[in-house]
C-alpha cells in the first residue's frame, strides 16, 4: 500500500483544506469526506493519478474507498504547499485520461 497525503479544498460550504491519505497504488473510486461540513467530494484513483473524473461513481460500486478523517485533519488555511500535493493547483499530478 502506497498512500500519500493530498489536501482538498471545500467548496460544499465551509470553504476550508482537509488533509487525505490516499492509497495510489491502486485503480479505485474515492470518496473523501469533509470532517467539517460532511460535504462528500467524489473522484477516481488510475495510473497512480486523482483524476477529474465524478460522474458515475455511487457509494455502492465495487472498489470505492470513504475517507473520513478525524476533524484534525481540516484547516481554514491550507497547510501543503502546490509542490507537495496540494490538488487546488497541482494539475500535473491529475490525470484526465
Amino acid at each position: 500500500m502506497a498512500r500519500e497525503m493530498f489536501e482538498f479544498y471545500c467548496s460544499g460550504g465551509c470553504m476550508g483544506y482537509t488533509m487525505f491519505p490516499i492509497d495510489v497504488s491502486i485503480d479505485a473510486s474515492i470518496i473523501m469526506v469533509c470532517p467539517n461540513c460532511k460535504h462528500e467530494h467524489y473522484r477516481k484513483m488510475r495510473n497512480g493519478k486523482i483524476t477529474e473524473d465524478r460522474h458515475g461513481i455511487t457509494k455502492d460500486d465495487q472498489f470505492v474507498h470513504r475517507i473520513e478523517p478525524t476533524l484534525a485533519a481540516f484547516s481554514k488555511t491550507p497547510r501543503m504547499n502546490k509542490e507537495k500535493g496540494f490538488i487546488g493547483g497541482l494539475w500535473d499530478r491529475v490525470g484526465n485520461k
